[in-house]
């Protein structure tokens, strides 16, 4: 509600896009208005060990790796982009300066996803900090819904990523 106020009100362009994977969520919202601003990402989780990034319909499962990868030991920043542009490069480069390691996650595909532009900027900023992207295959999606979802990147691959990045 408060990212679609602050598109209403922006006086560029704004592509504003509600990713379907998150119609099934459901959380309370308030009934005052408020604004969240464009260009600031949301720091969900902090943490030391590694910095998991995504945006939109790949935030429920970053939060659920998250919790999971936090009861095994592992301190995460979880960064929610919410705007892929402008993009909060500063929350971004500050978090990897920290945590050394960052792993991007995308429901869109390997080439050319999100996930890509964020390593960039940040790697461009960062010295000495590894990357791994996390994102669906590049090939065509299989109609068979049980093969659809073993392709689509999930929770499962960002704890497996995690803990071989992080050990």
């Amino acid at each position: 509600k408060g990212m679609m106020a602050s598109a209403l009100r922006d006086p560029n362009p704004v592509v504003f896009l509600y990713a379907a994977g998150l119609r099934e969520l459901v959380e309370e919202v308030p009934d005052e208005q408020y604004l969240i601003p464009l260009d600031k990402a949301a720091v969900r989780t902090t943490g030391n060990d590694i910095t998991i990034v995504s945006s939109g319909a790949g935030m429920p499962d970053v939060l659920d790796a998250t919790e999971k990868l936090q009861k095994a030991g592992m301190t995460v920043e979880a960064i929610d982009l919410r705007s892929l542009k402008p993009i909060d490069t500063e929350t971004l480069v500050n978090s990897v300066q920290k945590t050394k390691r960052l792993l991007t996650f995308d429901q869109s595909y390997y080439t050319l996803c999100p996930g890509a532009e964020v390593i960039a900027r940040v790697a461009e900023n960062v010295d000495g900090a590894k990357f791994k992207r996390i994102a669906f295959p590049d090939a065509p999606p299989p109609a068979a819904p049980e093969m659809f979802n073993w392709m689509r990147p999930n929770a499962d691959h960002i704890i497996a990523a995690a803990k071989k990045f992080v050990a």
